[in-house]
């Protein structure tokens, strides 16, 4: 299942309002809980898992309208997200278990996230978000320094 694309369910159609997700995280227990807990929701179907930025990017040509969700820890995480964003600039990604501190968002906000999931969030709140930037409740702007 990792690194394939996941059509079973998905029927692409002009009237079908479902967000699709492509999931990218090394870690397979992460990836397929998200995508196990994803699955019974009526507004979002996950296309694909990839645990490397070339399956990403395979995955995101299949599926060009996928929203990413890339972990955190994905290693040479920026990297991938600037191989995602010069690939397709309009792409969201959103950034996934990213612990809040200055240091961990300027990064990827700078690499060009669109959003961010902090690892305080719960899997149930994630299963149950009605589009993926809901989920991504967290602003992209970088937090302002103490003056």
């Amino acid at each position: 299942m990792l690194g394939q694309n996941m059509d079973a369910g998905f029927s692409p159609n002009l009237g079908d309002t479902r967000h699709t997700l492509l999931i990218v995280s090394q870690v397979r227990l992460f990836s397929e809980s998200i995508a196990e807990a994803i699955e019974g929701n009526p507004n979002l179907t996950v296309v694909g898992l990839a645990a490397d930025t070339g399956e990403a990017l395979s995955a995101l040509r299949a599926h060009p309208s996928a929203t990413v969700l890339i972990d955190a820890a994905f290693p040479r995480g920026l990297e991938a997200l600037r191989a995602i964003r010069d690939a397709d600039p309009s792409t969201p990604i959103i950034v996934f278990a990213l612990v809040e501190t200055e240091d961990n968002i300027i990064p990827w906000v700078k690499g060009g996230a669109t959003g961010y999931i902090p690892s305080t969030a719960s899997i149930h709140a994630v299963s149950q978000m009605s589009t993926p930037s809901s989920a991504a409740s967290r602003s992209v702007r970088a937090p302002s320094r103490p003056g």
